[in-house]
């Protein structure tokens, strides 16, 4: 092997320590360690160990299942109690004790601890001293030990928890069984199962080798004192001196493994180096990605093999690239975004310029700019910043003039584009600045600053001054922006957890609102393929490496990749008529099953095993069959499968250029014998399966965190016909912190409580999703804010103790008394309660007693929970009338506030000079400003 002679090269020398100087060596080393070895260089070791250690383990846990015959990988828990088989007979009772712990708890970071070093003797014996650098050694148990000290903190009767925690808490310290079991699944794929263990070993070996230089560079950066030296077997022809390196003797050698550990013990294990090196998302078993190499690679051979037709040649997908969205088509996203484009106009620019337009469409923003200038994302045409800054009413535009004249000419386009598009920061040369052009010089402060918001805890920015400097900088701009996701070094990251979106480790216990919002807003725009392609990648399926994708305008069956890569594609044939409805047989397997539907039902399926009993599939698809559960669990007739034998005459329609050919089937899709055949090896059990929508109205949605197929039509759809999810949803709850000191009041803190516990009442009465309420409850507490400065307006309190003047000055203004009567009440100033739904289900709540806190937050719920339903009615009509607004989820809340306002007139007129607009709206620019003084957090799990 090519490694061999840099891992073994103190195999020229000898590493035995003389008697003579051997305490002389020890005290050299220790005054070395103390006096060179940094905090902050201890916690890069103890990162560097971490990564060994586990890596040493995995190889340790696949070299026990190289010789057995068994396809299925135990866990590792399993494999080291058979390790030490050999051992339980020892009368130790130390072995013995350790032993019985570790089978009561063998998913604790203390037992694995305990047991370790008898795991060490076990393997030093079992393997050779050429596989050294895999074994586990004295420096991997100190490592243990490490993870070990947390746990014990937390233990309860004797009882340890072991859950995966994404925080940086003891409780979420670093645990290598279930990190090992999460990447050497328990139910292998068929594709797992042809890669031979050997195979992964040697993929893990390279990771280790590739490990242990790393931290050889990092001892060797210290010099190996002079005591320490023996050359007795040395010549002057071999020269050993010049191999002699802290390394090697760290390598070998127990006793200066122990020395580095002492000495540097008051560093090594201090609570913020082991919280901020040992915790989730620091580490993980990097072999899976070989492994998923490899299997990319097969996938490769296996597509070239196959003789491709037009359909098959798709374009590579294009990542947006500060949201790290995978698209496929940015031109589809421009048309969809305004009334009146055409594809052939857009197909004159460049891909980078669609790119960016689609980026900018994807954010929400107004402008965007390439190649040094700016562009208005309504028309896609260019634009001076003078131009640009004419949206905001006469005053700010003034203010804005001023801004950019003292502005350094270089960031101004910069400077404008944040201050149109309402970003907080932006990105210039890889390094931060926040909206007036002033360079951000520490980002670690603001991500500690935003994740303290977001979480309502204190977050210590030394947890993030030990990363990559470009992370940092995207990070705190994407948090910043409430942006979902950023892209760093041809990676995805997740805004909230930090955490790259492929990990199986990434997905916190909570999520952030106003980043869900951004996230929903992209998700928005994007087209069914896109939709399904991008949920994947932020939600890998736990049981399946893949999901499949039925496209049926161009009969086209693809297989993807959780990662979003297309790993297999080939033609389907598919139903004869045009219709997402479901796939029926009238008469299913009766002597005149000829009925069927001919539809290839829309939707969302799960694969379920297949049953080679089954005398049907066997006679007529030679059990070439996938067959699926839809979202309900009921067995789906849809079903993909080869080209019946009876039927051999579909096989002239393949290939033929020509998708509408392959329309032939009573509903299933039909592949090649060959093609199912590849199929089933990448699609078992649990993996999911889409078919695409042809009828316009049909669409998948992100609701909540889930992928959804649901009608968009006007008028109600027989369901029944066709595979809709669910429309039901359950609420989650949310916690909301008020992040603005200055409004933090007993009111306030009244307000948001009742918006907490009131979030389940108020969405079953309502019927709405919990992604609808959280942002109904930023828009309540911005009215809040707006309407009586979040109760300090003695405004307010005039009104409240003085109505029947109030009523008296609107009768003196020509008002009728019934119409003069009915006053605004309370701190958000409510006109017009929602009586029917408020005497039934809060029959407590007038407008008498709206100065109650608790009371006002719900009575604006509920007003506002109305107007959602006034919206979607108001923007289904518009929809019929190009000259009106365009009202889509993406901005729908900005709009409901002109039906708080009383002004529904602007969202219905066809008269563009008396529309609605947002942002050159002061209350509303007042709304958004009151709405960042608080962070909502959903509760996940």
């Amino acid at each position: 092997m090519s490694w061999m002679p840099f891992v073994f090269i103190f195999l020229f020398c000898s590493l035995g320590l003389k008697a003579s100087n051997e305490d002389g060596c020890k005290s050299a080393l220790e005054a070395l360690f103390k006096s060179s070895v940094t905090k902050t260089s201890a916690g890069n070791f103890l990162k560097l160990q971490g990564d060994l250690t586990l890596h040493r383990l995995t190889w340790a846990y696949l070299q026990a299942h190289k010789s057995d015959t068994s396809s299925r990988i135990k866990p590792i828990e399993e494999t080291i109690i058979e390790l030490l088989n050999e051992k339980y007979t020892n009368s130790d009772p130390d072995f013995i004790k350790a032993r019985e712990a570790f089978e009561a708890q063998p998913l604790s970071r203390t037992t694995l601890s305990e047991i370790a070093p008898y795991l060490v003797d076990v393997i030093s014996n079992q393997f050779s001293e050429n596989e050294s650098p895999f074994k586990l050694n004295l420096s991997d148990i100190k490592l243990l030990s490490a993870l070990a000290k947390f746990e014990k903190k937390s233990a309860k009767n004797g009882k340890f928890d072991h859950r995966l925690l994404s925080s940086k808490t003891p409780l979420g310290m670093l645990n290598f069984v279930k990190l090992i079991n999460s990447s050497y699944k328990t139910e292998l794929t068929p594709e797992e199962e042809s890669l031979q263990i050997e195979n992964k070993i040697t993929g893990l070996e390279s990771i280790i080798i590739s490990m242990e230089k790393k931290l050889s560079d990092f001892l060797n950066t210290l010099s190996l004192p002079d005591k320490c030296a023996d050359y007795s077997q040395c010549s002057e022809e071999n020269n050993c001196k010049n191999h002699k390196t802290l390394s090697t003797l760290f390598n070998e050698s127990k006793d200066i493994q122990n020395i580095f550990w002492e000495s540097l013990s008051d560093k090594l294990f201090s609570d913020d180096i082991l919280l901020e090196k040992l915790t989730y998302g620091n580490l993980w078993v990097k072999v899976r990605e070989s492994f998923a190499s490899s299997v990319k690679d097969d996938v490769k051979k296996v597509i070239t093999n196959t003789t491709p037709t037009p359909q098959m040649k798709s374009p590579s997908p294009y990542i947006a690239k500060d949201l790290g969205v995978l698209i496929e088509d940015p031109i589809g996203i421009i048309l969809k975004d305004g009334t009146g484009r055409k594809r052939i106009e857009w197909e004159k620019h460049s891909k980078d310029f669609q790119l960016a337009m689609a980026q900018s469409i994807l954010s929400g923003d107004k402008d965007f700019d390439f190649n040094g200038h700016l562009f208005e994302r309504q028309t896609g045409k260019m634009i001076d910043l003078y131009q640009a800054i004419s949206v905001f009413p006469p005053l700010e535009e003034q203010r804005l003039k001023k801004i950019i004249l003292e502005t350094p000419e270089e960031l101004r386009l910069y400077v404008v584009r944040a201050k149109v598009n309402g970003h907080k920061s932006f990105i210039y040369n890889n390094k931060l600045y926040d909206s007036l052009g002033k360079n951000i010089p520490n980002p670690s402060l603001i991500i500690a600053d935003e994740m303290s918001k977001k979480l309502g805890r204190k977050i210590e920015s030394k947890w993030y001054e030990n990363q990559d400097a470009s992370y940092l900088v995207h990070r705190a701009n994407a948090l910043k922006n409430n942006n979902s996701s950023f892209k760093v070094g041809g990676k995805t990251f997740d805004t909230f957890s930090g955490k790259n979106l492929l990990s199986p480790l990434r997905n916190p216990s909570a999520s952030d609102v106003k980043i869900d919002k951004s996230k929903s807003t992209v998700y928005l725009h994007l087209s069914d393929s896109e939709i399904i392609r991008n949920y994947h990648r932020e939600k890998p399926n736990p049981n399946c490496k893949y999901y499949g994708i039925l496209d049926k305008k161009n009969a086209l069956f693809k297989v993807y990749a959780n990662s979003g890569e297309e790993v297999y594609s080939t033609e389907a044939l598919v139903g004869s008529r045009s219709s997402d409805s479901r796939t029926r047989w009238t008469e299913y397997r009766s002597p005149v099953d000829k009925t069927a539907s001919h539809t290839t039902g829309a939707g969302i399926y799960t694969v379920i095993p297949g049953d080679p009993k089954d005398e049907y599939n066997r006679t007529h698809f030679n059990n070439n069959v996938i067959s699926f559960h839809d979202e309900k669990k009921n067995t789906s007739v849809f079903a993909i499968h080869q080209v019946p034998i009876n039927l051999k005459e579909r096989y002239l329609k393949f290939g033929t250029d020509d998708p509408l050919d392959r329309r032939v089937t009573g509903g299933c899709a039909n592949l090649k014998s060959e093609d199912i055949q590849r199929a089933m090896t990448f699609l078992g059990p649990q993996c999911k399966f889409y078919v695409l929508p042809e009828e316009p109205d049909n669409k998948f949605i992100i609701k909540d965190g889930l992928i959804k197929f649901v009608s968009t039509k006007l008028v109600s759809t027989n369901s029944n016909l066709y595979n809709y999810s669910t429309s039901s949803t359950s609420p989650m709850e949310i916690e909301i912190n008020i992040t603005n000191k200055s409004v933090n009041t007993l009111m306030t803190q009244t307000f948001t409580k009742a918006l907490e516990e009131e979030k389940k009442k108020i969405m079953e009465i309502y019927k709405i999703s919990n992604e609808e309420y959280n942002e109904l409850a930023l828009v309540a507490f911005g009215i809040l804010g707006n309407e009586s400065n979040f109760g300090k307006s003695p405004r307010l309190f005039f009104k409240e103790d003085n109505q029947h003047l109030v009523i008296l000055a609107k009768i003196l203004k020509g008002e009728d008394i019934s119409v003069a009567s009915n006053t605004s009440r309370g701190p958000t100033q409510i006109k017009f309660l929602p009586e029917e739904v408020l005497s039934k289900h809060y029959p407590e709540i007038d407008k008498s007693n709206l100065m109650n806190p608790r009371n006002a937050a719900i009575a604006t719920m509920a007003f506002l929970a109305e107007a959602i339903r006034q919206i979607r009615h108001i923007a289904r009509e518009n929809k019929l009338d190009p000259d009106k607004l365009r009202i889509t989820k993406e901005n729908m809340m900005d709009y409901i506030t002109y039906l708080y306002q009383g002004g529904r007139r602007s969202l219905t007129s066809d008269d563009p000079t008396k529309q609605a607009t947002p942002l050159s709206n002061e209350y509303y620019r007042n709304l958004q400003k009151n709405m960042s003084y608080i962070e909502i957090r959903q509760r996940i799990e």
